[in-house]
């Protein structure tokens, strides 16, 4: 049978046309998405104030969700070299441990039901299908799969003449010694990888443009689980890696909004999570801040969820959209360029535009 999409793994996949996401842009997106990469780009020596939740810190549980965890370990399965447990919304497989196993399902059940309240996700995904949740207990195997310098990646596949799912899978792999013990693995790479996966099975079919993909999933990858939205929102700034890695962005350089939204998949990491791709990320991370953070884009992030979640939407995510969008945008790069490189010169936004928040 002919799949919708044939992924090369680890790479990208070859597609067919599908409609425009909006204003008749052919917008292409993968059914493979890299995650972080292995090594994070290292920010700099802490600023005054900077929120330690930047900084990975180990994954604490409280007493009733210890006693959870326990109970659920006590029902993990070992199916050949997997520990295998069907949580309320996700089927988790690790190489780790039963415990290891456990502490991961209870961790992706907690974020599923946090991000589908930020993001006001309907209570049914078109994909009734629980995504998987894959752990590897060594980086070679997931090398066999993905070979390149990612941490984590999420995969999709169609069937063509059926439409059903055969593949929607999160992959990622223990690279250090101490994070078979789940508060010491890298849990950013399930907020990343887990925003993507929760989004298509909301999307189903439909296509999503890779800027948007990927800046949703990398802003709610530094998402606080314990904290609530308002607090997310007023400390994530300072959580951000775009600030260091725009900080020789030059006005000149400042990106089209219709243009990056037209990005192709092959464009968006055309050097293996070098400083291109880690562009493009940032740039991406700092969009999706600028919508859910500044009070004049109000309303501009629910618009374009909606236009992705349901085509027929009567409200679209249009020109006169863009256009403010973009300002907003740029206003809130000048403000970036300007904390970083005093002595650069930006042409200020026509409106205020209030500081970054957390800031």
């Amino acid at each position: 049978m002919t799949p919708v999409m044939d992924p090369i793994p680890g790479h990208s996949s070859r597609f067919k046309p599908f409609l425009p996401f909006m204003l008749g842009l052919s917008l292409l997106v993968p059914g493979v998405s890299r995650g972080a990469t292995a090594e994070q780009p290292a920010p700099p020596q802490e600023e005054e104030g900077e929120d330690p939740a930047y900084k990975e810190r180990p994954w604490k549980w409280n007493e009733a969700e210890e006693r959870k965890v326990g109970e659920v370990e006590k029902a993990v399965k070992k199916e050949g070299n997997f520990f295998v447990f069907e949580s309320a919304h996700w089927l988790v497989r690790t190489e780790v441990s039963a415990r290891f196993t456990a502490e991961l399902a209870c961790f992706m059940d907690l974020y599923y039901e946090k991000l589908h309240a930020v993001l006001g996700l309907p209570p049914k995904p078109k994909i009734p299908q629980k995504p998987t949740v894959q752990i590897f207990a060594q980086q070679k195997d997931y090398a066999a799969i993905f070979n390149d310098n990612s941490r984590g990646h999420y995969r999709y596949l169609f069937d063509g003449p059926t439409g059903r799912v055969k593949e929607l899978c999160l992959y990622s792999f223990i690279i250090r010694p101490e994070e078979r013990d789940f508060a010491r693995f890298y849990y950013q790479i399930l907020l990343h990888e887990g925003t993507h996966l929760l989004l298509r099975t909301h999307l189903g079919k439909e296509r999503i443009p890779v800027f948007l993909d990927e800046g949703i999933a990398t802003y709610f990858q530094f998402w606080d689980l314990r904290a609530s939205r308002e607090e997310n929102l007023s400390k994530r700034y300072s959580r951000s890696f775009y600030r260091y890695t725009l900080q020789a962005l030059q006005k000149k350089d400042y990106p089209s909004l219709e243009g990056y939204m037209a990005l192709k998949p092959e464009a968006w990491n055309p050097d293996k999570m070098g400083m291109k791709a880690l562009t493009n990320y940032a740039l991406g991370e700092s969009f999706i801040e600028t919508l859910l953070t500044q009070p004049e884009a109000k309303g501009l992030f629910e618009k374009i969820l909606t236009g992705l979640l349901d085509p027929n939407a009567k409200e679209k995510f249009g020109r006169a959209e863009i256009d403010k969008s973009q300002t907003l945008w740029h206003a809130q790069l000048d403000k970036l360029v300007l904390s970083l490189n005093p002595k650069t010169e930006v042409t200020p936004p026509e409106s205020k535009d209030p500081k970054p928040a957390g800031r």
